[in-house]
């Protein structure tokens, strides 16, 4: 008899694509029970779950993609396995002492889930390929192409009455990447169209400080979408070392830094200004008092 399995993961397209991965060892088949949520909503989501399921239902619950943080307690159980890429909950492993953890800072939680498991069993071409683009979105290196537009097919395609957008996912790429529908073109075809509006309308602030003991170029800008383009657009557009979205709708802050900027880690950025967290390259927090403080010395800049 198959063991009994459920898994959380985070809803973005590391997420879903550690989930898909994961079961690919498991089970073999994207057919583990899931829930997709954040770190903000995951304690939320976590309570609502267990008004109809407890821990001991399941010989193992699997947390992916997620530096949980303060809610560690809740999940800490024999029977848990924690497995995140995030540099800052490598150093709250010792926070748990009976779950099991695969926490190592990686360029995506689903390259890791492939490294850890690989033994297992081998993966096909297409599946292979699914993971190579989760990792090239998420590192956001976009050495492939095709991978900013899975991005864009995860995030623009809609719920429909009888299926949610991440099983609509699971549908197109549960077995693999083995390309695009003329549909998903299409759909991110009109993205690419949108996102160059967005960038054509920013305000962007700009200047030279003093970061780590290295003088960087930094830019910053508010926009309530397409954080990960509009932060791109800034490093590769502009010329920036570092790039700053705050969205004013979530009064989140988002930190990108040029790969070759060396020396600089926004993760420890993130922590300090933002109280946040995240990569050396890329991290996220809040506006804080200290954050807008911060901005002050940042300028108007002609596009």
């Amino acid at each position: 008899m198959s063991k009994k399995f459920f898994i959380f993961s985070d809803s973005d397209l590391d997420g879903i694509c550690s989930y898909i991965t994961l079961c690919w060892f498991l089970t073999g088949e994207p057919n583990i029970p899931y829930k997709l949520t954040t770190v903000t909503k995951f304690k939320q989501d976590l309570e609502f779950w267990q008004k109809t399921n407890k821990f001991s239902d399941y010989d193992k619950v699997f947390f992916l993609d997620m530096d949980i943080g303060d809610d560690i307690k809740f999940i800490d159980k024999k029977n848990v396995v924690v497995i995140d890429h995030h540099k800052t909950h490598v150093s709250r492993i010792p926070q748990y002492e009976r779950a099991t953890t695969v926490i190592k800072e990686f360029s995506s939680a689903t390259k890791l889930i492939f490294t850890h498991f690989q033994k297992l069993k081998t993966l096909s071409a297409p599946q292979k390929m699914l993971v190579a683009l989760a990792d090239d979105y998420d590192s956001y290196t976009l050495k492939v192409p095709q991978s900013y537009d899975l991005h864009i097919v995860f995030y623009q395609t809609q719920n429909s009455a009888d299926k949610s957008k991440h099983e609509k996912f699971i549908e197109s790429f549960g077995q693999g990447f083995t390309g695009f529908t003329e549909q998903q073109k299409n759909l991110a075809r009109l993205h690419r169209l949108a996102i160059k509006k967005v960038i054509d309308d920013l305000d962007v602030y700009g200047g030279t400080c003093s970061v780590q003991s290295k003088l960087v170029k930094v830019y910053s800008t508010v926009c309530e979408r397409a954080i990960n383009e509009v932060a791109d657009h800034l490093i590769k557009g502009l010329n920036a070392d570092i790039a700053i979205v705050v969205n004013p709708n979530s009064s989140r802050v988002s930190w990108r830094r040029r790969h070759d900027c060396d020396g600089v880690d926004v993760s420890k950025l993130a922590e300090e200004f933002t109280e946040g967290g995240g990569h050396e390259y890329a991290a996220g927090g809040k506006v804080t008092e200290k954050f807008l403080e911060f901005t002050k010395c940042l300028r108007p800049i002609t596009k």
